[in-house]
């Protein structure tokens, strides 16, 4: 998959687990993981993109 967010999601789920820990999960789990990640990520992406208007407004 080529979407950014979903790879910085899935090697930030990925870092958290040792290599036997992360085999051991059902895919469920790693699915849900990985989309709570995205969901953070993108929280994070619309604040910055947020405070970025309101600073470019201010500027002017």
């Amino acid at each position: 998959m080529r979407d950014p967010t979903f790879q910085d999601a899935y090697a930030r789920v990925r870092g958290r687990f040792s290599d036997h820990d992360w085999l051991n999960l059902p895919p469920r789990k790693i699915t849900d993981l990985i989309y709570r990640e995205m969901r953070v990520i993108d929280l994070h992406r619309a604040a910055d993109m947020d405070a970025n208007t309101q600073n470019a407004i201010a500027a002017d």
